[in-house]
């Protein structure tokens, strides 16, 4: 990382998995890092999905991200309904984002 040039915060960075797709034969895939979602996002890892999560990466018109989904089990494809009021991220939550979680 440090040949990178990359910041000091990702030193200690520890890619789990990549996920690609949201569903595969119809069924949800499921991803998690086991500090990210127990510990930040309160989601059980047999309950997780990468993709679907950050596929909710969003933020109001105030610059608040989404974060009302945290807590809740977010796998398959995205509901357009937990997108109303927010525009995309892009996919990216962290210290990119817009805001912190309150």
């Amino acid at each position: 990382m440090q040949n990178a040039g990359t910041d000091s915060v990702w030193s200690n960075y520890c890619l789990k998995g990549s996920q690609v797709s949201f569903v595969k034969g119809g069924e949800p895939i499921l991803l998690g890092n086991s500090v990210i979602e127990p510990i930040n996002a309160n989601v059980p890892i047999k309950s997780s999905s990468c993709i679907t999560c950050h596929g909710y990466a969003s933020f109001d018109k105030t610059g608040t991200g989404n974060f009302a989904m945290l807590g809740t089990p977010q796998v398959g494809n995205l509901d357009p309904g937990n997108m109303q009021g927010f525009s995309s991220y892009d996919f990216p939550w962290g210290p990119a984002a817009p805001t912190v979680k309150p």
